[in-house]
Order: C-alpha cells, then sequence, then structure tokens
C-alpha cells in the first residue's frame, strides 16, 4: 500500500460544503463499467476521466485512468456518493483508495487543514 500526504486548504469541515471539498479534488469521475469492475475484481468504483492542474489530485499525482474504490472507507459508485463520503470527514482526514492504471492499489490520507 502507498500513502501520500496533501492538504485540502485552510478550511474546516463546519465551513466547507461539500461542494468546495468536492471542487478541491480537482477531478471529474464517471461510474465503472461491468467489464472495468470484473477487470479489477471489483464491486464498486468511479473511474477518474479528467485532473485538473494544481488541484489535490494533481499534486498527489492521482492521474486521469485511476480507479477510485471508496472514501473514508465508504464505496463509491457516483460522483454524489463522492460528495456524501466527503462531507463526513473524521478529524478533517480524507482517504482515498483506489488503483492507478496500472492497476496498483493504493490508500492516500489528507489532512484537512483549519482553526480547530
Amino acid at each position: 500500500l502507498e500513502a501520500s500526504a496533501g492538504n485540502l486548504g485552510r478550511t474546516t469541515a463546519s465551513n466547507t460544503s461539500a461542494e468546495e471539498l468536492y471542487n478541491k479534488l480537482g477531478a471529474n469521475f464517471e461510474p465503472l463499467s461491468p467489464d472495468q469492475r470484473s477487470k479489477l475484481n471489483i464491486n464498486s468504483g468511479v473511474i477518474v476521466t479528467q485532473v485538473n492542474p494544481g488541484q489535490l489530485f494533481d499534486e498527489t499525482q492521482i492521474p486521469v485512468g485511476s480507479v477510485i474504490t471508496s472514501i473514508n472507507n465508504q464505496k463509491v459508485n457516483s460522483s454524489e456518493d463522492i460528495s456524501n463520503a466527503i462531507t463526513n470527514l473524521v478529524d478533517g482526514k480524507l482517504i482515498i483508495s483506489g488503483y492507478y492504471p496500472d492497476g496498483t492499489r493504493f490508500n492516500n490520507m489528507f489532512q484537512q487543514q483549519g482553526d480547530q
């Protein structure tokens, strides 16, 4: 398992909307097809279809073609699932799990900065 560190800016969960957190990820997602799920032998996930320069996915080198299977141990199958998962941060931590395009598994943890 690989781990990368990053931060989500100077905000706190109490004053940051799900949309703002989602935008800080800096990526677009699409649901996985049944063939993609079968190939990776997984039951959930979304594929990264775009990464915006200077945002979290770009800075932590999660590239287009990566598959996100869960966020904060919540399975994700849609952009809505991602929004729901990131609104439930525990101690400002965001854990993104999935697979790089080459099939290598990753668990990346990010710490949200704020005045706590």
